[in-house]
């Protein structure tokens, strides 16, 4: 199903919020599948991919996109995709949160609508998936729903970051690059809003590439930087074959005292973040002579001892 469909079953359906579920199937022309017991029902769009729920009266209109068996990348591309589709038909979002439970959130005109409702004046439009990746989720709620379970999210997400993953079996080995990309592509997606994540070489202080998840821009967008010139002692400055690759490899060379810079828009595509990773491994490897994975160590803010550092699947020492 397209990004497009989902959109506009989702905008369909929104006017309904407060009438029986039974109503708005019969609405949408969708097929009711089963009941809860009074509790609400579940109705089927054609496809098996989409789906309504509704309570007695509809507080939210639900529409997932459930895992496929190309897993976590078809995920972020489908949320990347939809959040696409959905700026264009609704405009900027009133929220956008980049991290492990992503969502973008859209408030709506009046709806119309019947009983406990009809007092309501907007609606709340969420897209979002979990970190397990099972699916994206579009909702249209009443104020109430919606304020009710972004509560449960960020209790659901301040768990989620107590339980850091383990990390790789073994370590990494010499020359296991190739499985430190995909690892860190994962987490590069998962990157929370206001962290600065570091990766340096263990033996050169001034051998890093650094990450940024800027949130208070409309979009957000994700910044990587490696050092220049201007941070490094005068006998350890960059060599003109140094900054040559740093240019092919596709880095924004500093203006006055920056970094090198890379800005991945959010949220993206799951090649998007390959390609940052990748750009990573290619300059800490081949610009700034890191040998292996296992000479990597983190560093960085935006988190303290009560929270695991960002980027716990990586398996490598904190400085």
């Amino acid at each position: 199903m397209t990004t497009e469909r989902l959109a506009d079953a989702v905008a369909a359906a929104g006017p309904l919020l407060g009438t029986a579920p039974e109503a708005v199937a019969e609405a949408l022309g969708w097929r009711a599948l089963r009941d809860f017991g009074g509790d609400g029902v579940v109705a089927d769009a054609g496809v098996a991919d989409v789906h309504l729920r509704g309570r007695l009266a509809v507080t939210e209109v639900r529409a997932t996109l459930v895992s496929t068996p190309d897993g976590r990348a078809s995920i972020v591309d489908a949320f990347a995709d939809a959040a696409a589709a959905l700026r264009q038909r609704f405009g900027s979002p009133a929220s956008e949160r980049p991290g492990a439970w992503p969502a973008v959130t859209w408030r709506l005109p009046r709806i119309r609508g019947s009983g406990l409702l009809w007092r309501r004046r907007h609606a709340t439009l969420t897209l979002c998936y979990s970190p397990d990746a099972r699916g994206v989720e579009l909702a249209v709620r009443s104020d109430d729903e919606a304020d009710r379970l972004a509560a449960a999210a960020v209790a659901a997400a301040a768990r989620a970051e107590t339980a850091a993953s383990p990390p790789p079996p073994g370590g990494w080995a010499d020359g296991d690059w190739a499985r430190f990309t995909d690892t860190l592509t994962a987490e590069l997606a998962d990157l929370e809003p206001d962290h600065v994540v570091i990766l340096a070489d263990r033996t050169a202080s001034d051998a890093y590439v650094q990450f940024m998840q800027f949130e208070q821009y409309s979009p957000p967008y994700l910044t990587a930087e490696t050092i220049s010139d201007h941070f490094r002692d005068d006998h350890r400055q960059l060599t003109p074959d140094q900054r040559q690759r740093l240019t092919a490899l596709g880095w924004e060379p500093p203006d006055g005292a920056a970094n090198w810079t890379r800005h991945l828009e959010w949220p993206a595509r799951w090649d998007g973040y390959h390609r940052l990773a990748d750009l990573t491994v290619a300059t800490l490897r081949d610009v700034h002579g890191t040998r292996s994975p296992a000479d990597l160590v983190l560093g960085g803010w935006g988190y303290d001892h009560t929270r695991p550092p960002p980027f716990p699947r990586l398996g490598l020492a904190t400085r």
